[in-house]
This record gives C-alpha cells, sequence and structure tokens, in this order.
C-alpha cells in the first residue's frame, strides 16, 4: 500500500471561503477523487464545501493532510476548461479562489446534515399509554402530541387533533405508525430537530425531557433536497380542448384545479409549483398518476421551466421555431460573410462589431448561433441587463426553441440549477443570460457573444470582482471560440484594441430597411428659465412635441436616469439635507411609499414634518426623478396612458415584461423610464424619445463620466423611428456645449473616441494605462485611516519614484462612506498591466504579514468606477 502522502494520495482543494489559495487534502484509500468534483472537507472545525482540483506531488516538511470526507458530486460539474477559467480570475483578480468557484456554480448544495429527531419503542409504549389513559386530556396532552407527530400517526382518542405535516387526522391505528407522505423524498420517519423545536416552542423542556428519558432519540442524518417531479397531463388529456370533459368532472375539486392549470400553462419541470398553483397535495398527484391522468418523472429536463415557454408578449416562443429568415441588408451580408469564416476556422478570434442603433445585430448573432449549432457546436449570448433578456429570450426561442437555456440571478434557485443542468447534459445547446451566464457549462463552446459589450453592468461589484466581457474572452480564448462584441457604443478599450489589431472590427452603418437616423435637437434649459422663470422640468418644446405625438397617436419615451421623486429633501432655514445613516449620500425621497431612501443600502427613513436639525417646518423637496416627471406628464395630459419603467419596478417579478409587452402593444402613450428604457429594445412605435436632465452624469468624479453620458444619450436616441415613421429627440441639457452632448447629438461616435482618448491619454487613465481602485474601509474612521497609512507605507517602499506607475493616495473616496463603512482610496496606474498585478499580489502578501482584515480592504482591478 502506498504511503499516505504519495503524490497519488494528495490534491488541491479550493476551498470554498475566503482563503486566498488552494489547500492540500489527503485522498483515502476508499474514494476516487478526479478534478471538478466538489467535495466535502475539514477546515478547522468546520465542514465545507470545496472544489477539487490537481494532484500534489508532496506536502511541505512537517505538515500533515486531513483526509477528504466524501465527495459530493458522482462526476465533476466543472471541465477542466472551467477549472482553469476559475484559476485566471483568482489570480488575475486577486480574489479567494474557492469563492470565484462558488461564484461559478450556482447550484444547491447537493446535500447536509442535520439533527433528526425520532420516536424509540421505548416512546411507542409512552404514546400507547398515554392514549390509553388520556381520554379527557387532563393531563400528558403535550407529551402525547409530541410522541405522535414523531410517530407520523394521531391517535384517535385525542379527539381528532391534528398532528403532523400534513395536518391528516387520526384514524385509530394508533399500532401503526404511518409515516410522513413524502417519506420517500425526506428520509425517515421523524422531523428535523429545529422543526419540532419551533412547533413546541410553547412547551420549554419538552423534547429535552424526552430525550432524556429514552422516548426519543438524536441522529445526524445526511438529508437530500426535495426530488423536483416533472409532471404533465397524459397524451389521452393533454389534447382535449374547450370546456372539461365529463369524465374529469367526477374527479375531486383539487384534481379538477391540477388537471386545469395543467391545461392552461402546460407541463411543469418543478412539480412544486403546481401543487401551490393548484393548492394540491403530492398524493393528489399520485392519484391522478394512477388513474392515467398524468404523467409524472424525476426531474425530466425534457420539460421546460415554466419561465422560458412564453415570451413577454404571451406568445408560445415553441410555437414558430423556423422562423423565415429575413433578408440581410448589403451591410450585414457583408459582416456575416466576415464572422462566418472566422467561425469555420474553429480557432480563438475576437470581432467588435460596431453597428449603429437598429442595424440589426441580433438577426446576425442569430445566424452565427444557427451555423455554430450546425457545426456541432455550443453556443453563449451575454445581456447586460436581466429587463433585456425577456425580448431577447423571445427571438431565440422562436428560433431555436427547447435548445435555449437562461441564466440569470432573477431565476428561482430550482429554475435556475435546471437551467444549468440542462446546458451541462447537453439538452440546451445555446444559454443566454446576464453576467454570471459567462460559467453555463457548455461543452464544445464554439461562439460567444456579448451584447451591449460598452455596460458597466457587467462588472461585478462584490467578490469575486471580475468583468463579464473580460471573462468571456478569456473562456473563449481556452475554448477556441469565437467572441463577437456587439455595441452601437463600443467602450474605449474595446475600441482602441480594435484600432491596435488586437480585435477584428465591423460595422453596421446602416439601419434595417434604409430607415434614417433620429434627429436629434438640444434644447439649452438655461435659455428655457431665462424665458419662464419656473423650474418645471419639461420644457415648453418637449411638452408641444409630445402634444403633437398624442394626436397622432404616435409613442413617446422620456429618459431620466434618476429614480424616486425628488433627489433629496433641503432645510431651507438651515441647509441640512437628509442623509443616509449608512452612507455618505442624501436620502431619496420616493413618493409612492412616502419614505426618504438610499440608493445605495437601502436603508429608508420617515419624511419628517420638521427639520430634525433646527425644527424649521421650511422643508423643500429638491430636483426631479422618475416619480416626479411621471407625475407631471399625467397632470399635463390628463388623457394619455403614462407609465413607468425603473428599478423599484423591474424588481418586482413579471411586472416589467408586462410593462414592456403593453408598451410594444400600443396600450401605453408615455414610458418614462432610467436607463433600463435605453437599452436594446425595439419599439417599432415609438417616435419621439425626450431626454430630461441629460447632463447628469457629467457632474460625477468619474474619469469615465463623459463616456457614460455619450452611450447614454446615443443608445436613447437609437429608440426613436425604429419603425416605418422617422424618429426625433429632444435632448434638454444646462450644458450643451460639452462635447459628450455635442457628439451624441450627431451621433458621431468616431468624434467622440478621438476627442475622449486625448483627455485619457493626458491624465494617464484606461485605456492608455492599465488602473486599479484600492479601498481602505472600516467601521470606524480610525480604523480606516490606521490600514490606509500601512497600504500607503507599502506603496512608497515598494513604487518609490517609478517612471512607470503613478499612485495618487490616499484620499477620501468620492462616497467616503459606503454601507457602514468609511473608505479611503488610492488609485494605481501602470504602464504595465502585469508590472501592476504583481504590485497587487505583494500587496495582499503584505496586509496577511501584518494581519490587516481581509474585508478592511478591497482591491478592484479594472474598475468601470471609481466612486
Amino acid at each position: 500500500m502506498p504511503p499516505k502522502n504519495s503524490p497519488k494520495n494528495l490534491i488541491n482543494v479550493a476551498v470554498m471561503t475566503a482563503i486566498r489559495a488552494p489547500l492540500s487534502y489527503s485522498v483515502p484509500e476508499s474514494i476516487e477523487v478526479r478534478p471538478g468534483q466538489r467535495v466535502l472537507v475539514e477546515l478547522a472545525t468546520r465542514k465545507v464545501l470545496g472544489v477539487a482540483l490537481e494532484p500534489v506531488a508532496r506536502m511541505a516538511p512537517g505538515v500533515k493532510a486531513r483526509d477528504i470526507l466524501r465527495v459530493v458530486d458522482p462526476e465533476p460539474i466543472l471541465s477542466p476548461e472551467l477549472l482553469t477559467l476559475g484559476l485566471w480570475i483568482a489570480e488575475y483578480y486577486l480574489a479567494p479562489v474557492g469563492e470565484v468557484f462558488r461564484a461559478m456554480l450556482p447550484l444547491r448544495t447537493e446535500s447536509h446534515r442535520i439533527r433528526w429527531l425520532q420516536i424509540t419503542q421505548k416512546g411507542r409504549t409512552k404514546l400507547e399509554e398515554l392514549a390509553a389513559s388520556l381520554l379527557d386530556e387532563s393531563r400528558g396532552g403535550v407529551e402525547a402530541a409530541l410522541l405522535s407527530y414523531l410517530a407520523g400517526t394521531v391517535a384517535s382518542t385525542l379527539r381528532g387533533a391534528q398532528h403532523g405535516r400534513n395536518g391528516s387526522k387520526g384514524n385509530g391505528d394508533s399500532g401503526t405508525p404511518k409515516p410522513f407522505p413524502d417519506q420517500r423524498y425526506q428520509g425517515p420517519a421523524g422531523a428535523p430537530s429545529e422543526a419540532v423545536r419551533r412547533k413546541f416552542s410553547a412547551s420549554p423542556g419538552l423534547i429535552d425531557r424526552a430525550i432524556a428519558k429514552g422516548w426519543i432519540s438524536v441522529s445526524e442524518i445526511e438529508r437530500q433536497p426535495r426530488k423536483t417531479l416533472a409532471v404533465r397531463l397524459a397524451d389521452t388529456a393533454s389534447g382535449v380542448q374547450g370546456p372539461i370533459p365529463e369524465r374529469f368532472l367526477r374527479l375531486s375539486p383539487v384534481a379538477q384545479r391540477i388537471v386545469e392549470t395543467l391545461r392552461q400553462q402546460g407541463a411543469v419541470s418543478d412539480h412544486r409549483q403546481l401543487l401551490k398553483s393548484a393548492r394540491a397535495s403530492l398524493a393528489h398527484l399520485e392519484k391522478l398518476n394512477e388513474a392515467g391522468l398524468l404523467e409524472i418523472a424525476p426531474g425530466s429536463s425534457s420539460h421546460e421551466p415554466p419561465h422560458s415557454r412564453a415570451s413577454p408578449e404571451g406568445v408560445e416562443a415553441d410555437s414558430a421555431p423556423d422562423l423565415a429568415l429575413r433578408e440581410l441588408t448589403t451591410g450585414q451580408a457583408a459582416v456575416m460573410a466576415e464572422l462566418s469564416s472566422r467561425l469555420s476556422r474553429d480557432c480563438f478570434s475576437v470581432v467588435l462589431l460596431h453597428g449603429i442603433t437598429a442595424s440589426g445585430k441580433t438577426e446576425i448573432y442569430l445566424r452565427l448561433v444557427a451555423q455554430c449549432l450546425e457545426r456541432g457546436h455550443t453556443a453563449l449570448l451575454l445581456v447586460p441587463e436581466i429587463a433585456l433578456t425577456p425580448g431577447v429570450q423571445a427571438q431565440f426561442k422562436a428560433r431555436f426553441g427547447h435548445r435555449v437555456a437562461v441564466l440569470h440571478s432573477a431565476l428561482g434557485k430550482s429554475e435556475r440549477d435546471e437551467e444549468w443542468r440542462r446546458a451541462r447534459c447537453g439538452d440546451a445547446r445555446v444559454v443566454l443570460g446576464t453576467r454570471s451566464a459567462v460559467f453555463a457549462p457548455l461543452p464544445d463552446l464554439g461562439l460567444v457573444v456579448v451584447d451591449e459589450e460598452h455596460e458597466a453592468s457587467y462588472k461585478q461589484e462584490e467578490m469575486p470582482r471580475y468583468h463579464g466581457r473580460d471573462v468571456a474572452i478569456v473562456r473563449a480564448r481556452l475554448s477556441k471560440a469565437l467572441v463577437v462584441l456587439g455595441s452601437a457604443t463600443p467602450s474605449l478599450e474595446s475600441y482602441s484594441n480594435a484600432q491596435q489589431g488586437k480585435y477584428g472590427l465591423a460595422t453596421l452603418e446602416e439601419r434595417v430597411g434604409g430607415r434614417p437616423l433620429a434627429a436629434v435637437e438640444i434644447v439649452d434649459m438655461r435659455e428655457e428659465f431665462r424665458q419662464t422663470f419656473t423650474q418645471i422640468p419639461i420644457s415648453r418644446r418637449l411638452k408641444a412635441e409630445i402634444e403633437a405625438q398624442l394626436a397622432a397617436k404616435a409613442q413617446t419615451m422620456i429618459l431620466l436616469n434618476r429614480r424616486g421623486y425628488s433627489w433629496f429633501l433641503l432645510c431651507r432655514a438651515c441647509g441640512e439635507t437628509q442623509r443616509c445613516v449608512n452612507c455618505s449620500i442624501s436620502l431619496t425621497y420616493h413618493r409612492r411609499e412616502h419614505r426618504l431612501i438610499c440608493h445605495y443600502c437601502g436603508y429608508s427613513a420617515a419624511v419628517p414634518s420638521r427639520c430634525p436639525q433646527c425644527a424649521s417646518e421650511y422643508l423643500h423637496y429638491v430636483g426631479e426623478g422618475t416619480e416626479k416627471i411621471e407625475d407631471k406628464l399625467a397632470e399635463f395630459f390628463p388623457g394619455a396612458r403614462v407609465a413607468r419603467l425603473d428599478r423599484d419596478i423591474a424588481r418586482r417579478a413579471g411586472e416589467y415584461q408586462q410593462l414592456f409587452s403593453d408598451f410594444r402593444r400600443g396600450k401605453i402613450d408615455i414610458l418614462v423610464g432610467t436607463q433600463l428604457i435605453a437599452k436594446g429594445h425595439d419599439f417599432p412605435g415609438v417616435t419621439l424619445v425626450g431626454v430630461v436632465s441629460a447632463d447628469h452624469g457629467l457632474a460625477l468624479p468619474d474619469f469615465r463620466a463623459a463616456e457614460r453620458t455619450f452611450q447614454l444619450l446615443t443608445q436613447a436616441a437609437g429608440r426613436a423611428g425604429r419603425g416605418e415613421a422617422p424618429g426625433r429627440v429632444l435632448v434638454q441639457t444646462f450644458y450643451p456645449e460639452h462635447y459628450a452632448i455635442r457628439l451624441a447629438a450627431d451621433q458621431n461616435y468616431g468624434g467622440f473616441f478621438s476627442k475622449e482618448m486625448r483627455f485619457r491619454r493626458m491624465m494617464h487613465y484606461p485605456p492608455v494605462t492599465a488602473l486599479a481602485n484600492i479601498i481602505a474601509q472600516d467601521t470606524t474612521l480610525e480604523q480606516a485611516a490606521r490600514v490606509a497609512n500601512e497600504i500607503g507605507r507599502f506603496f512608497a517602499a515598494a513604487v518609490g519614484e517609478s517612471a512607470t506607475m503613478k499612485i495618487l493616495g490616499p484620499t477620501p473616496a468620492p462616497l467616503a462612506k459606503l454601507q457602514g463603512r468609511f473608505r479611503i482610496q488610492f488609485l494605481l496606474k501602470a504602464k504595465s498591466r502585469a508590472q501592476l498585478n504583481a504590485l497587487l499580489r505583494r500587496l495582499v502578501d503584505h496586509c496577511e504579514r501584518e494581519r490587516i482584515p481581509r474585508r478592511s480592504v478591497m482591491i478592484d482591478v479594472d474598475p468601470v468606477s471609481i466612486m
């Protein structure tokens, strides 16, 4: 037998905690571990999950490896490609390797150990004694109730009192304990300790007394998560149209509800949702299955999950899986030829697809995916926002049917788990999703599309702080796949790479159907104020255009990238504003909730009737948000149908999808919203877009402020004139001379790129240099300052007077306090990305040696915001 620490018995494990590097564990002879499997290991006094990595040659002298306790997965769930990708993310973004793999795996824990209470034989004997002597329930009723609950039966002598999870009544068979109905899925008869203690919390000490007397045994068992069952109507029932047939009417009311629910919704992949909708139990499903009316299968992936069956417009996406291909424009055909040629080479390359708004980029994505599937590969499409997913999903589902899986954080755990597994087993060959979908377990990946690649939402703002676009490129390189980065307003980094020849560049310079770009007009709000002396956020020009739109029965979109009703509440007597207790920012007034709310941490406060500082009653609401604009438009145009879309609406499941559907169908005249309405949507009925406070973003202390403003205005202008009628855009601003606003009005990306790059070169900002943002943070300012001083000393010694690296700071961060933590900032600029990353790794080592808590130092590589 080989020695305990021989090479074949040691393996590195990425433990899913905030530990920077993998740990080595010994593999017992009784188990087999392969890289990519999840394993259960000991860490100090805890048992934690980890991901098995590569074997280890030997341990350091004097170090003894602990044994792996067990293997969680029967086979690897992370491919070698994804393991390599995870290790790259951990190294490049300086993230704990286990946290990276935790982010890559949306799976629920396969099993966990819990304390399980069961009635003993001594307890059953005691229950019989109690049942025989407690006809008047004068004493011992609580003990009997506890024992009956754990036995899974209720004695009829307890007068039919309800016990157990199924609420069933006693049947008089006190000698034959009846297990819970779902015993097959939950384990032995009994109940979790915590659940029993909650149920009998009114009788403290009861459970401990029962254990001491030997009536109850306590064990630690491995409890599997509840299995999901796929349910659909049997073939004899699914084709029935019209009213419910007579033979179904003979069923119980609960069974009728189940049948009707399945007839309306179709097959379900998770029986729990069906039980909830029909107010039924598993026993009802089993009876209908025995009667031949239902078909039940364990965890079938062939049934579509509920979220993916219908498009936002309520049309079955699979009803037209083979849509006729639209005729390509000359520009589309040229781009398609170039991308098809690259796809056929089966080698890694990156192409920036710079197409103006409404130029038909989505159709190119669809055709590329079709070609990729024909070649036997899989495809991945990333979109920046969950709110964008349903519209794109409907097009992909219509073209590719059940082969599409959807992954994003708004899905329920079971839905996301099932979609992930569909991709892994090959049932889904196309994955559509937001940032985290970049980790989809697609085998033989041939195509990666990153739509709206410029969007900041591709950057994760918590650990691990990766950029979805950049990770997608690295993943494609590992898979030798083609990457297409699509945008009408590319990020300066991507366009610079294309200019330097690192990426290919494909352009679409005309709209589909030869439609012209919308005509853009700038409204100078300074002149508006001089002439009207009012602070109404809707100018006379915009108001007149909206009136003309309503008269013509055309639709209007109004963009204001600030939600809430008013920016903040100001005391006109003392000048104080109501500020968040956790963040250095004023609270925003939300009229619907009638609360002051922080948009960073979610803290809310009641609206005071007097100033808390000086007791003055002269409180004034300053500024306007989407709520206020919505109210103003409803006031100006009482007959118009006005709706609003911002994150307050988008967080409510399904509401924003219904709103988009209503707007597309013409049920809404004016849609007010934040940047969510400016991203990638196609509304043919919109011929007017109004932008309120276009220069709001320019005031932010961020080097990307001009870039974001240009992108937002250009994207908003692209929503107008996508149908037959030409579009118009009105941009209201107090700073009409700013180049970002001027060039966005001209929709001149080339001019903006040249102008902005001059600024970046002069100030040494990306893409000219590599950038990292380091934040020293703590709940007390004193401790944050101590951490910052230590970091400052390290940089002074490590960098000195280097000509290739600049360090700005320490200085208070623009948001000096965020979520209860004081923040002190360093900005690192380096000509060499490798040099920057090497310095940051040395910083992490230094902080560990100095025992600086990990949570006190935040390192953001390639930040998209330095706020």
